[in-house]
């Protein structure tokens, strides 16, 4: 996303240098835009027509790219309707700045909304999403993926292994209480205070433990089991996006 690192911006250099010296059509490069990238600025932020226009030609600054294979929509943004982000996202496509659109982090009936306001005008619409989507997480966002299923998205989840939950390196610290949990040295539960609120209940650990019984079955991983449980979907096309430690 344009807003990652510090300062903003940075991780588009990053990959802007790297790329300097390959094959820019050997290569898939994404970006987002919602959040604030100056905050004395007061539309520098959201999804109206004048930040998606700021940021775009950042961000293909600091890729160092003359356009955008993926162009995120990080938010939905209630400050701005809807047609005016979706006009200006067609605009780009038209441009050659971007050649497919995405959406991120947002309710069914939103992505709905979005992808009908397209259709009606004319409009480029999004190819792909990315939800919070893992094995513990299915019955909450069910209703999201119908939709997907519909309109024919792809998925790339992020935290497909939930923050680390689901590669069995944690244990409960204690029986009767879902949120506590032996963390190790580093992790994410160790210093990410959302940690306990997304992934500690009693569901998680039942489905952990399943994953767990899976993988010892299969002599894998509990995160190999986790991740096939993603990929092997018939509905949809499904691309895991996972961390590394480095």
């Amino acid at each position: 996303a344009n807003v990652y690192g510090d300062p903003n911006g940075t991780s588009e250099k990053y990959i802007g240098n790297w790329l300097a010296d390959r094959d820019r059509e050997n290569y898939v490069i994404a970006s987002k835009v919602y959040f604030p990238f100056d905050e004395d600025n007061p539309n520098g932020r959201g999804l109206s027509r004048t930040h998606i226009r700021n940021q775009i030609e950042g961000t293909l600054d600091r890729l160092g790219t003359d356009y955008l294979d993926l162009y995120y929509i990080h938010r939905w943004d209630d400050e701005t309707p809807i047609e005016e982000t979706m006009r200006v996202l067609d605009e780009l496509v038209a441009e050659g700045k971007v050649h497919h659109l995405g959406a991120s982090t947002m309710a069914a009936w939103q992505l709905t909304k979005a992808q009908w306001t397209a259709d009606v005008n004319g409009y480029a619409s999004f190819d792909v999403v990315q939800p919070l989507h893992h094995a513990g997480y299915y019955e909450d966002v069910k209703e999201y993926l119908d939709v997907c299923i519909d309109q024919d998205l792809a998925v790339c989840p992020y935290s497909p292994l939930a923050g680390g939950f689901l590669t069995g390196k944690y244990e409960r610290a204690d029986p009767d209480d879902p949120e506590q949990v032996i963390a190790p040295d580093g992790s994410r539960a160790s210093f990410d205070d959302r940690f306990e609120r997304f992934y500690l209940s009693e569901r998680g650990w039942k489905v952990l433990d399943a994953v767990r019984e899976v993988a010892d079955e299969l002599d894998a991983t509990p995160a190999q089991v986790a991740l096939a449980w993603l990929t092997e979907w018939d509905e949809f096309t499904c691309v895991p996006i996972v961390g590394a430690r480095t």
